[in-house]
């Protein structure tokens, strides 16, 4: 009779955080870039509620481009 074969599970590897990821959350945190976010909640919240007829891209472009010159300034540093 043949042994029957044991199974050894494999440890999970977990991949490692992309560092584009942090970056994005770190720079969202900055003042410049919370001021921005701030106005767009505040335009959509305006939106939601029907005192605003349009919508909110130039807020929206206006915050996530804040983030994206932070990160595009750092990520070279944080790359192996």
């Amino acid at each position: 009779m043949a042994e029957a074969e044991q199974h050894i599970p494999e440890e999970e590897e977990e991949d490692p955080e992309d560092p584009q990821d942090v970056l994005k959350e770190k720079c969202g945190e900055l003042p410049d870039c919370v001021k921005l976010k701030e106005l767009f909640d505040e335009c959509e919240e305006a939106v939601e509620s029907g005192e605003k007829t349009t919508d909110c891209s130039r807020q929206l472009i206006d915050f996530l481009g804040c983030v994206d010159k932070c990160v595009a300034r750092n990520i070279l540093s944080k790359l192996k």
